[in-house]
């Protein structure tokens, strides 16, 4: 809830796509596929390795990447927080801001399977109407549309009525002082 704070999110939303991504279990890894026999995602939130570093600079974290590593719940979470989540919300709100809650949280599951550069892209083709997206398979890399509409179902039961929630940064573990290690593993 701290962490969503920082960028101004649905706490909620964390806990359905951590769900989504891991099961809610901090050390799970990714499962080896054809396309990528060798994937290094790993965490609550499947982060990447290289993402870490690079990340985690920018609020002085970038320390813990190895050490607790990513299968510590405070580094994946800070991780998303930072990059992909806080890029997506910049993306949607900034090119979709009168798109539907649905089209948004959609956004933001396609963002976080495809990438920043592939949201900027389908918006800039397709639009802010996510249902027009679903003739276009091919942008999907990790997913499908069918998979992110069950996901927003499933945020949408747990309460999400908005892609957004209270930003309240003088709780944000980055603004506090508070270090990966203060958090429970």
């Amino acid at each position: 809830q701290k962490f969503a704070g920082c960028i101004g999110m649905d706490w909620r939303v964390y806990k359905v796509l951590a769900h989504h991504e891991s099961g809610l279990n901090p050390a799970a890894k990714a499962k080896p596929t054809k396309k990528n026999p060798n994937p290094s995602a790993t965490g609550l939130f499947q982060v990447l390795k290289g993402y870490c570093e690079k990340i985690l600079s920018k609020v002085g974290w970038d320390g813990y990447c190895e050490n607790p590593g990513r299968t510590n719940p405070a580094i994946s979470t800070a991780i998303v927080t930072q990059g992909h989540f806080k890029m997506a919300l910049n993306t949607i709100n900034g090119r979709c801001g009168s798109a539907s809650a649905n089209d948004k949280l959609h956004m933001l599951l396609f963002n976080n399977g495809s990438g920043p550069g592939a949201l900027r892209k389908a918006i800039r083709n397709y639009g802010c109407d996510t249902k027009a997206w679903e003739a276009h398979p091919e942008i999907f890399h990790a997913a499908s549309y069918a998979n992110g509409v069950k996901t927003v179902k499933t945020m949408r039961g747990m309460g999400v009525e908005n892609l957004t929630g209270p930003k309240d940064t003088s709780q944000c573990p980055f603004n506090t002082g508070a270090k990966p290690t203060d958090f429970p593993s």
